[in-house]
């Protein structure tokens, strides 16, 4: 994710911006498939845990508890910097007489 802010603020889309890009909606689908829990929680409840959640041994109470809220602006701000970046070069694109970019 900050891969993808980075490159957004830098006005850069290159191989590694890809990938991030297709790591971030992997996890974004997998999180949202799962009813917008970590599929991890499950797993960590089935083996005992009280509660499932383990993101508040790393991150202070309240971060952890507001990961979602914190995010979603995040990939929000993210997709608009790489829309912006690639109608600007669609538009560079079709100025220079070729509009499928190659």
């Amino acid at each position: 994710m900050g891969y993808l802010l980075y490159a957004g603020i830098r006005r850069r889309w290159d191989r590694r911006t890809t990938v991030a890009a297709l790591v971030v909606a992997g996890e974004t689908l997998v999180f949202v498939g799962n009813g917008a829990r970590c599929p991890l929680t499950g797993v960590a409840e089935r083996m005992g845990a009280v509660r499932g959640g383990v993101t508040d041994i790393f991150l202070p109470r309240w971060f952890a508890a507001n990961l979602p809220k914190i995010h979603v602006p995040l990939l929000a701000l993210a997709l608009w910097l790489h829309v912006k970046i690639m109608l600007a070069r669609r538009r560079i694109d079709s100025e220079d007489g070729d509009p499928d970019g190659s």
